[in-house]
Order: structure tokens, then C-alpha cells, then sequence
């Protein structure tokens, strides 16, 4: 049994990210631009991200829902939802998010009684709410320690993006943000599946 593509990238990154030019790190950081550093500045996660991408760990995430409304309400920007789990076990074989997020996404109209369970709907179902590193709950999450992330994605990333499985960065010592690890910064093996329309992190292990 070969690694799989989470633990080769997992491995790759750990050396990698000590070596980072400024340029990749402002990339990273979504501060390359004037239009995102003026989108992010006031907040606090914007601050901390040179500091978490520099200490991060590679999880995967799943991208099962996204919304963009009018530019008043987005600017040029999608809201990507985001499944993802620190578990060694959900990293290498993450298709068990995808049946937590199909789960999720058929509860729409169902309305909980309780209220942690309420707050964790409204995260899920209504498009401006706010959720970073929120706990999906016990009931749902098929017994795992799973979180629900909402994120803003530009317009110009693209590379291969689109509802799936995806590698982000965390930290949640430094920062309650994760972030987007583009496939310029993977294994080159991994890179060419992508460019041939292929996950590699859907893969699993190889016999």
C-alpha cells in the first residue's frame, strides 16, 4: 500500500512552507491584490494569516454548497460551505464528508428545536451567514469530530475549483480561518492529475 495523495501533500507541505517567498505568502494570504487586502483588512483573521500559513497543517475539505448573490451583497466573490475534520482517518479517506454533507443538505426543511442544533442550520442554510471552525453536531456528523467553515472565494481563483474535495490550511492555535492551498503548491504528480480533470484526493489508497 502506497501513500495516499493527502499524506504525500501533508508531507510536502511541512517542508515547503519554511521556504515561502513573500509573493507566495501574500498569495496564500489573499493580500496580492488591493481589492482583497481592502476586503480583508478590518478583520482580525486578515492579520494573523502570514503567522498561521507559516505554522499550518494540510487538511481536506469538502465544498458541498456554494452561493453568490449581487455585488452589493458579495462584491466579486463566491461563499464557498466547507466540511473538514483534523482526523488523520477523515483526511485519508474523506468520502464520509460526502455523506455527512448529503445528509445535511436534505435537513433544509427541517427546523430544530434545539438551539445549537438551530445555529448550526442557520449556518448551513442561509447565504450571508458566518461560520468559521463551527462543530458539526454530535447527531449529524456520523460520530466524528467534524467543522463547518464559510468561506469568501474570489472570482479569479480558479484552478480546477468547483464543488468537491479540496486541500485548505489551518491553524486554529493562531487563527479560527482556514485557507485555500492551491495546486501550485502540491506534488507534481498530483498536479497533473488535476490538469487531466481527475482528484487525487479521491483516490485512496493504491494497492
Amino acid at each position: 500500500m502506497t501513500e495516499t495523495a493527502y499524506a504525500r501533500l501533508k508531507r510536502e507541505w511541512a517542508k515547503r512552507r519554511g521556504t515561502l517567498t513573500k509573493g507566495e505568502v501574500s498569495a496564500l494570504a489573499r493580500k496580492d491584490t488591493f481589492a482583497k487586502r481592502m476586503k480583508g483588512f478590518l478583520t482580525a483573521a486578515y492579520w494573523k494569516r502570514e503567522k498561521l500559513i507559516g505554522s499550518s497543517e494540510v487538511v481536506l475539505g469538502l465544498v458541498f454548497k456554494e452561493w453568490h448573490g449581487s455585488p452589493s451583497e458579495t462584491g466579486n466573490y463566491f461563499r464557498d460551505w466547507v466540511l473538514f475534520s483534523p482526523s488523520v482517518e477523515i483526511n485519508e479517506k474523506p468520502e464520509t464528508l460526502l455523506k455527512v454533507a448529503d445528509a445535511l443538505l436534505k435537513k433544509e426543511n427541517e427546523r430544530p428545536k434545539d438551539k445549537s442544533v438551530l445555529r448550526f442550520h442557520d449556518a448551513l442554510f442561509k447565504p450571508l451567514a458566518d461560520a468559521s471552525y463551527l462543530q458539526v453536531p454530535s447527531g449529524y456528523a456520523e460520530g466524528k469530530l467534524l467543522y463547518l467553515s464559510i468561506l469568501e472565494r474570489p472570482f479569479d481563483l480558479n484552478d480546477g475549483f468547483r464543488l468537491g474535495i479540496h486541500p485548505f490550511l489551518m491553524n486554529p492555535s493562531v487563527g479560527k480561518e482556514i485557507l485555500f492551498l492551491p495546486s501550485e503548491f502540491w506534488p507534481e504528480e498530483d498536479r497533473k492529475a488535476l490538469s487531466i480533470g481527475e482528484n487525487p484526493f479521491m483516490k485512496g489508497d493504491k494497492e
